[in-house]
């Protein structure tokens, strides 16, 4: 609580002043209701102490409680505090085969104040050597985020979002990016994403 009351106080001077957390990852299966309670009351206390300072708190769907589009929905009713926002991010659910345009935005749009952008390429296929196989097993695909390519549906997303009169800002993730970190390329990404992003909202 006191972090979280520390980061509202230098939220203040933000506009409009918004504060972005996670949830937590649940370690063990048996522990699950314990763990989603503890998160609810923690983040109903944060929401709190945000509001005290006159800071929106915000929540992202990244972590284990709340990362599904009906977890997220019920994990916010849960905390049932009005300045906990939803901060989403289509990227996870997309993993999980939604429908970004039919279901996400609709739902989500007059909850939300920010939502997080980036378009998934596929990558690499990883492997992991397994010592007593003598073989190696093969893991998921690294994930690569430029703006411009990938299989999330952007557009769907900002029209479900405009049939939901969502007024949520929007950021662009920092991630490992296709050419590195130059300031060259960095500066190339950003007016790529900007012009992309102008398009998608016109």
């Amino acid at each position: 609580m006191a972090y979280v009351r520390a980061l509202a106080d230098l939220a203040q001077s933000s506009v409009p002043g918004s504060l972005r957390i996670f949830t937590g990852y649940l370690v063990q299966a048996d522990g699950f209701s314990t763990g989603l309670d503890l998160c609810v009351r923690a983040v109903r206390e944060c929401a709190r102490v945000a509001a005290d300072q006159g800071v929106i708190l915000g929540v992202q769907n990244h972590h284990d409680v709340g990362v599904g589009v009906d977890s997220f929905v019920e994990f916010l009713d849960d905390v049932g505090h009005p300045n906990c926002r939803a901060m989403f991010d289509p990227w996870a659910p997309r993993l999980h085969g939604e429908d970004l345009k039919a279901l996400c935005p609709r739902r989500l749009a007059p909850r939300m104040v920010q939502t997080t952008l980036a378009r998934i390429t596929s990558g690499c296929q990883r492997y992991q050597y397994e010592p007593g196989l003598v073989n190696y097993r093969g893991s998921v695909m690294r994930a690569r985020r430029p703006l411009g390519e990938g299989f999330l549906d952007l557009a769907g997303f900002f029209a479900g979002l405009r049939e939901g009169d969502s007024t949520a800002m929007w950021r662009t993730r920092c991630a490992r990016r296709c050419g590195w970190g130059s300031e060259e390329n960095l500066d190339r990404t950003a007016r790529e994403s900007l012009a992309m992003i102008r398009r998608l909202t016109e």
